[in-house]
């Protein structure tokens, strides 16, 4: 009776079955063709569809491994099989036979860091940083030439030198792989017969001397102003972040000489992507 009854729905449904369609209510089995079968199981603890083309089993959907566990995947004998989550029919998410997951749209060359945004949105986009060089962080090498260096940290948050030529210097810490896209250095420059260098560097970690190369970025000051100026320099040379071969810093320079308070050092700023 059970076989009549669904046998009828069939016929009055609008989809048209080319093959042959067995139903065994007894075995829950739900069969379509010769060779491909779709079979959906039940007992009190299982309910299950699987689902074998050609007669080979390769996966099912349902209640299987526990009362309350739901699973969606492939069968115990599919040791090739993937499971995939399907867009337009391409795959956008795969979980491969050895358990691993790829998210098709997070591809690319290398590994990259994987983020998620504000909605939750996973991607590999590199994302805007800044990172700050305060004043306090700047000291004065060792004297180059000529008299000593006086330095000074004054309460209104900048460094000088009053006296000698000797740079300043101050380390930089960036994250292994990040671009640096723009470097802003604040400082005031009222002198008016003084300019201020103020440069990005980096230093092969074998090396004993610096190089053309050595210059990532390089401000300079004209004129005078009791102001605080910022002057940003978006032409940067070799950017990437190296940490393996390089260290970084900072360093302030004048090429003829401090000028006391008419010269102040406030900070810089780095704008890099990760």
């Amino acid at each position: 009776m059970k076989n009549l009854i669904m046998l009828l729905l069939l016929a009055s449904s609008k989809v048209i079955f080319a093959q042959a369609v067995l139903i065994t209510p007894n075995q829950g089995d739900f069969k379509t063709g010769s060779q491909a079968s779709i079979n959906l199981r039940s007992n009190s603890t299982r309910t299950y569809l699987t689902f074998s083309p050609n007669g080979v089993y390769k996966g099912y959907v349902g209640v299987n491994n526990g009362t309350n566990d739901v699973d969606f995947g492939t069968g115990s004998g599919n040791n090739f099989g993937r499971l995939n989550l399907v867009i337009k029919a391409t795959p956008k998410l795969v979980i491969d036979s050895d358990g691993s997951v790829r998210i098709i749209n997070l591809s690319g060359s290398g590994t990259r860091s994987l983020r998620v945004d504000n909605i939750g949105t996973l991607t590999t986009q590199p994302t805007t940083f800044v990172q700050n060089v305060p004043f306090a962080a700047f000291r004065p090498a060792a004297v180059e030439s000529g008299p000593g260096v006086t330095f000074s940290v004054n309460g209104d948050g900048t460094v000088y030198c009053s006296t000698g030529s000797s740079p300043l210097f101050a380390p930089v810490n960036l994250p292994d792989g990040a671009t640096i896209t723009k470097v802003t250095a604040y400082f005031v420059d009222n002198s008016a017969s003084k300019d201020v260098r103020i440069e990005l560097n980096r230093n092969g970690v074998s090396s004993l001397s610096y190089s053309a190369s050595d210059f990532i970025s390089e401000i300079s000051s004209s004129g005078a102003s009791s102001s605080v100026q910022a002057i940003d320099d978006e032409t940067i040379t070799s950017g990437l972040i190296d940490n393996s071969n390089y260290f970084y810093l900072a360093r302030v320079y004048l090429p003829t000489g401090w000028d006391g308070l008419n010269i102040l050092i406030k900070g810089m700023v780095i704008t890099y992507q990760y």
